[in-house]
C-alpha cells in the first residue's frame, strides 16, 4: 500500500471504527469524538510522514523485509474527514500543537491515548513474557542474566524496597508452576500500574490534551529490559521471523491477485464497495478487505486460491 497511501495498524483500527465496522452505514460503529480521540495515537496523515516512498523494491515483493522500508506512524490521508470531526471542538491552537511534527514523527497524544499506549506497552511486554516461559522460548537462565543487569536490580530495589528479596521470589514464581508464574506476572503488572502519574503540559488548553499519563523512570527501566529480553529470544527466534516472512507472503499474493481482478475474485458486497468508490481508492477498498480478515481466514483464502488440491465452490472460508 506504500504508492497507495500506506498502511499502519492504528491507523486501520480508527478506520474501521469509524467507517467499515457494520453497525451503522457509512459511520462504523458511530463512536464518539471522545472515543476516537484515544484510538487516534499518531495524529499526522501518511503524505506529511512518509519518507523514501520511492525506495528500490527487491522482487518478488513480498521478501522486502523490516529494514527495507520503514512505513509512518499515521493516520491515512483519506480519513482527514475523521480527524477533522474529531478536531473540530479544539482551539485552533491546541490543534496545531496537537498536530506539530517533530523530525518527521507526531508528539503529542491525548489522555485517553497515552493510559492506552501504557496498557499496551505492558500487555505486549509481561504478557509475551508469560507465553514464551510457558512455552519454554524463554529460561530460568535468561532471567538470571538480566536481573544481574545493575539497572534492573537498583531500579528493584527502589521499588521494592519493602521486599528485599523479591527477584528471588520472581525467579521461582515465574518458573514454576502456571498458578506461581500468574501471581508473578501480576505483580509485574501491578508494578507498572501503580507507577503511572499524570503530567501536564500547559501549552494546550483542553485538559484531554493537557494532561497525560507517563510511567516513572524505575519502572520504564524494568519494563524495557523486559522488552529486550522478549524481542532477542521471541520476537527475533528464527522460527518466529519465518511464520513472518510467510505471513507476508499470504498477504502480499492475496492483495496482488484481488487487485488483479477485482469483478471476478472478490466478494460480492466488496464488489460493491469496490465498483461505488473512485478509482484512487480501489486499494483501499482491497486493503480494507485483507486487513479484516483473521490470520485462519486469510490462510484458508490463500489456500483455496492457489493450491491446487483446495477448494471448490462448496467450501465456505
Amino acid at each position: 500500500m506504500r504508492s497507495y497511501g500506506g498502511f499502519e495498524g492504528n491507523a486501520q483500527t480508527l478506520r474501521i471504527l469509524s467507517k467499515l465496522e457494520k453497525h451503522t452505514k457509512g459511520s462504523g460503529l458511530n463512536p464518539t469524538r471522545r472515543m476516537l480521540l484515544g484510538i487516534l495515537k499518531y495524529p499526522g496523515s501518511y503524505n506529511s510522514l512518509v519518507e523514501n516512498n520511492n525506495s528500490e523494491i527487491i522482487n518478488p515483493a513480498w521478501l522486502n523485509f523490516k529494514n527495507n522500508w520503514h512505513p509512518p506512524k499515521c493516520y491515512y490521508d483519506c480519513d482527514q474527514d475523521i480527524v477533522d470531526f474529531i478536531l473540530r471542538p479544539f482551539t485552533n491552537d491546541d490543534k496545531e500543537r496537537f498536530t506539530y511534527l517533530e523530525n518527521k514523527k507526531t508528539i503529542c497524544k491525548s489522555l485517553d491515548c497515552s493510559i492506552m499506549d501504557l496498557a499496551d506497552e505492558v500487555s505486549y511486554t509481561l504478557h509475551d513474557l508469560e507465553d514464551a516461559i510457558s512455552l519454554g522460548m524463554i529460561k530460568k537462565d535468561d532471567w538470571e542474566g538480566i536481573i544481574q543487569n545493575n539497572i534492573f536490580k537498583d531500579a528493584m530495589i527502589e521499588l521494592f524496597s519493602d521486599k528485599p528479596k523479591i527477584t528471588e521470589e520472581l525467579i521461582e514464581g515465574l518458573f514454576g508452576d502456571s498458578f506461581g508464574r500468574k501471581k508473578y506476572i501480576g505483580i509485574l503488572v501491578n508494578l507498572m500500574i501503580t507507577n503511572v502519574k499524570i503530567e501536564e503540559d500547559e501549552s494546550f488548553f483542553s485538559p484531554i490534551l493537557k494532561y497525560k499519563a507517563v510511567m516513572e523512570e524505575n519502572a520504564v527501566k524494568i519494563k524495557n529490559i523486559i522488552f529486550d529480553l522478549v524481542k532477542r529470544e521471541v520476537i527475533f527466534n528464527d522460527n518466529v521471523q519465518q511464520l513472518e516472512l510467510k505471513g507476508k507472503k499470504v498477504v502480499y499474493e492475496l492483495f496482488e491477485a484481488f487487485l488483479s481482478d477485482p469483478k471476478r475474485l472478490l466478494p460480492k458486497t466488496t464488489r460493491m464497495v469496490w465498483a461505488a468508490s473512485s478509482y484512487d481508492q480501489r486499494e483501499r477498498i482491497v486493503c480494507d478487505y485483507i486487513s479484516g480478515m483473521t490470520d485462519e481466514y486469510a490462510t484458508r483464502m490463500y489456500e483455496k486460491l492457489f493450491c491446487p488440491r483446495k477448494g471448490s465452490i462448496f467450501d465456505r472460508i
